[in-house]
């Protein structure tokens, strides 16, 4: 394993790990941003106020984007392959 394929390697996982968290950030700082302005206008300052919201945020990203995003989940060994793995245990049988 040389030096650039393990460079690659790591790059491809970085990058691949942004596209998967992003929307889900994005959506945890958006509805942030809301509960803090309305704690601000409102005077209530109480924490659980602040993490619930976000936390459903991202429950209900996952789940509106997670079949799109599942597309882009590739193995970095293609040998390792959940179809790869499949026709080996049928080969096996």
């Amino acid at each position: 394993m040389t030096e650039a394929l393990v460079v690659s390697i790591m790059i491809e996982a970085m990058r691949m790990a942004t596209l998967l968290a992003a929307p889900m950030l994005i959506g945890a700082l958006v509805v942030g941003l809301l509960v803090s302005i309305f704690q601000a206008v409102t005077q209530i300052q109480e924490q659980t106020l602040a993490i619930i919201p976000k936390m459903g945020a991202m429950m209900a990203v996952l789940a509106f984007l997670f079949p799109g995003s599942s597309h882009r989940q590739r193995p970095i060994c293609p040998a390792f392959s959940l179809t790869s793995l499949a026709i080996l245990a049928d080969k096996r049988l």
